[in-house]
């Protein structure tokens, strides 16, 4: 399944695309102005982790104070954002808006912005002019990164007046406001309860109860929980070098649905072939995978091949850990497909959830999912609970 392609493609090029600038606010202003740029900054930090392993950056990552920046026309553009990690500087991000959308102009693992290193720590403002190259306001003056008074040609000749930033894009913001506050990545959020950049939380998890623990605390019981029987296959064990983890999934939800529904084959190679060949009717390809958008429909044919007409597919884009629950509730496994995480642009099959309550603590379930994931035989788990964007579930209306 390639998640780049008919659904989320703004989202996906909006967290691919890097530019460079900076902003200068702090971080006790109302959080609603840079709301969406930290939520942003958050989203790239839990990206970036998945596809750089040395980045420095992991669930204790959290914002530590937020800079407004400017051009040198004193419009304001976007902000960076200090990091930090259980008390060390953990870098930053430089997030600007360019026409309504975000995107990342500069960052570091482990430096602070040039402008913190250049002597003007204190500056009452910061302007951005290019790629590392700053100006500072100090005492209605104008100063380079030296320290220096900057030329009469780069002073800006209306300071007076600021300009807001474009209105984002609704789209995007509608996206990254469905992470929740952006509290709960401020390092000051810790008095909360947060748990730092809770993306990251979102991997396979071989030991659910070890994870809890490590992750959580101690005192978690658990509350509800439900396994449907479905046996855990390697997608390549069906076909090899191929995108087919969307295959695979449907060909172990029917190879599970066949007890109530005989017509289904019993012979798996030839259950996948059939799902293979409706599934290339809807632009799956062995190099792209199957549209996501598609697999409802999918689903559909399948049971009309083996003569359910009353069988149907049905693609879920708003969810919620109760959508699963009661899938498996009505014994039925469901398809999530991933756009970002551990799992990013890869579809697994839903067989089961838990919830773990602890004393104390109201509304404040933990909450995971059982996966056949195409990749290991063994059970694994992800936490919902920490999920925040973006996918889809498809679910099997049975006949």
């Amino acid at each position: 399944m390639k998640w780049c392609k008919p659904f989320f493609v703004f989202l996906c090029f909006s967290l691919l695309f890097f530019n460079i600038p900076a902003y200068n606010l702090h971080a006790e202003s109302d959080s609603s102005v840079y709301e969406d740029y930290g939520l942003f900054a958050a989203w790239f930090i839990a990206s970036d982790k998945y596809e750089n392993e040395d980045s420095g950056w992991d669930r204790n990552t959290r914002i530590q104070s937020v800079n407004e920046i400017y051009d040198i026309n004193n419009n304001l553009i976007g902000y960076t954002f200090k990091l930090t990690k259980q008390g060390v500087k953990n870098g930053y991000i430089f997030v600007q808006n360019t026409g309504g959308d975000l995107s990342v102009t500069e960052f570091s693992y482990t430096d602070d912005p040039v402008y913190q290193i250049s002597g003007l720590e204190d500056a009452d403002k910061i302007y951005y002019a290019s790629p590392i190259e700053y100006y500072l306001e100090s005492d209605n003056k104008l100063y380079t990164l030296e320290a220096e008074i900057a030329p009469d040609s780069i002073v800006a000749k209306n300071l007076l007046r600021t300009a807001s930033p474009p209105e984002i894009n609704p789209e995007l913001s509608a996206q990254l406001r469905s992470f929740g506050s952006l509290n709960k990545w401020m390092a000051d959020g810790e008095k909360n309860g947060s748990n730092g950049i809770s993306a990251f939380s979102t991997v396979e998890i071989p030991d659910v109860y070890q994870y809890i623990v490590d992750t959580y605390g101690s005192g978690w019981t658990m509350k509800t929980q439900k396994t449907l029987s479905i046996t855990a296959r390697l997608q390549s064990s069906f076909e090899s070098n191929v995108e087919n983890c969307t295959l695979s999934s449907l060909t172990q939800a029917f190879s599970y649905f066949r007890s109530s529904y005989s017509n289904i084959p019993s012979n798996i190679t030839t259950l996948y072939n059939d799902i293979k060949t409706i599934a290339t009717n809807h632009g799956y390809t062995s190099s792209g995978g199957t549209p996501p958008t598609k697999i409802d429909d999918i689903i559909t044919d399948i049971w009309k091949k083996y003569n359910y007409s009353n069988g149907k597919g049905n693609n879920v884009y708003v969810i919620s850990f109760s959508i699963f629950k009661t899938e498996i509730d009505n014994n039925r496994p469901a398809l999530f497909n991933m756009a970002n995480g551990y799992y990013t642009n890869h579809t697994v099959l839903v067989k089961g959830y838990r919830t773990y309550e602890k004393s104390g603590i109201l509304n404040g379930d933990k909450n995971f999912l059982r996966l056949n994931d195409n990749w290991s035989t063994s059970d694994r788990w992800i936490d919902y609970s920490a999920w925040y964007c973006c996918g889809s579930v498809s679910r099997f209306n049975t006949p």
